[in-house]
């Protein structure tokens, strides 16, 4: 009888120490995943290397008119460079984009 009882308590331990494992297993996986997660939120978000833009037209900083998105050659690749006018950074970078529209 007692060493039925001390096995159950042995096998109840062990059984404790496999959940607690496995729980951390599985808070670590969430964690992961988590992360994962946060970041194909932001690709599917946030414009990034690659993303397809559909065809519009527009003026360029020389006031001609441009069509984005549709090239006579298709190895050409076009850049869409957005920025706000208020916005410190940009206006420190927009003197660089004289002549390039």
């Amino acid at each position: 009888m007692i060493n039925k009882r001390i096995a159950a308590g042995w096998c109840l331990g062990a059984a404790l120490v496999l959940e607690s494992a496995l729980i951390m297993v599985l808070v670590h996986r969430l964690q992961s995943l988590s992360i994962e997660y946060q970041k194909l939120h932001l690709l599917s978000v946030l414009p990034h290397p690659g993303t397809v833009v559909p065809t519009f037209r527009t003026a360029a900083l020389s006031g001609d008119s441009v069509t984005v998105g549709e090239a006579p050659d298709s190895n050409v690749r076009q850049l869409i460079f957005i920025f706000k006018t208020r916005c410190p950074y940009c206006k420190s970078n927009d003197s660089g984009m004289e002549g390039h529209g």
